[in-house]
């Protein structure tokens, strides 16, 4: 099940720093396989996003972090 990325923490997802981002096919649908952490309260996370569900500046920073 694909999951939001938000820390939550901080009840925000305005401190989040990609750190690294996995493209993978499942069930016939594009998801993200994402880990990230939290600059504000330093908490990390794991888990996976679809691709549908990402914007184009969440996209940019995920191939970034590749």
């Amino acid at each position: 099940m694909a999951s939001p990325i938000w820390c939550e923490t901080c009840g925000s997802d305005e401190f989040i720093l990609i750190e690294k981002a996995r493209w993978y096919r499942r069930r016939g649908e594009g998801m993200w396989d994402i880990d990230y952490t939290c600059t504000n309260c330093d908490s990390f996370y794991g888990h996976v996003v679809r691709e549908a569900d990402t914007t184009a500046a969440l996209i940019a920073a995920m191939n970034a972090a590749r």
